[in-house]
């Protein structure tokens, strides 16, 4: 009877400790995590009118081809090369490349496991109006706008603005996760002819924006993610 006892108090014990281990979040303040690799989160996904697939793998070559950013997992020179993300206080970080050299300030905030990074970029020129929209309309997260000046050239307009990005991914005490996607996107525009975009944001494909796809349009997406550990 006593060890049965015992045995109840230590098991109890130990589910508690297990519980406290579990729920207690880590102090993410001066945690350091190194990036070790690059991984495709599935194959590329190729689209055509309202979000239908298109399978034909001599179309999708033809597509992407020469185009490195759609083999990044596979690209020795788009390997991580011990490039660090370091959380200085509670709701900035620093990103450091191979040398040890910070090139980016970010401010962040965390909800649950989930990461958002902040980069504020200042005197970028906007690109043309069709272009601009269509990469903005692309990504999850879409670009604030805090400052916009326009500045009259012999163009027309050009429009220097200082603006905000966001970068998601996810993190948890052993790792950290950034999510990026690489597309290239050819879409009529009315009498404008073919616009041609491609991008490789640090941001999550908006799905809704498959239904804007007309019948000749086409979209190839690849989805990465860049690992870190702590």
């Amino acid at each position: 009877m006593k060890n049965n006892a015992l045995y109840i108090l230590t098991f109890a014990i130990s589910i508690t400790l297990l519980s406290c281990k579990k729920d207690k979040s880590f102090d993410i303040v001066n945690s350091e995590f190194k990036a070790v690799s690059i991984t495709k989160d599935r194959a590329l996904s190729f689209y055509g009118n309202k979000g239908s697939s298109i399978t034909d793998s001599k179309t999708i070559q033809d597509f992407i081809k020469d185009i490195n950013m759609f083999n990044l997992d596979t690209d020795i020179d788009s390997k991580p090369r011990g490039e660090i993300i370091k959380f200085i206080s509670a709701d900035s970080a620093y990103f450091y490349n191979s040398e040890k050299t910070v090139y980016l300030k970010c401010a962040f905030k965390r909800d649950g496991n989930t990461i958002f990074f902040y980069e504020t970029i200042y005197n970028y020129i906007r690109k043309d109006a069709n272009t601009e929209k269509l990469y903005n309309d692309i990504v999850k997260y879409q670009p604030k706008i805090l400052k916009s000046l326009a500045l009259p050239t012999a163009g027309g307009l050009m429009y220097v603005e200082t603006r905000e990005n966001t970068m998601v991914g996810s993190i948890n005490d052993q790792e950290l996760k950034l999510y990026r996607f690489a597309f290239k996107l050819n879409k009529v525009l009315g009498n404008s002819g073919w616009q041609n975009v491609t991008g490789l944001p640090f941001n999550q494909f908006n799905e809704s924006f498959l239904q804007s796809l007309g019948d000749k349009d086409m979209l190839a997406i690849q989805p990465y993610t860049f690992n870190f550990k702590n």
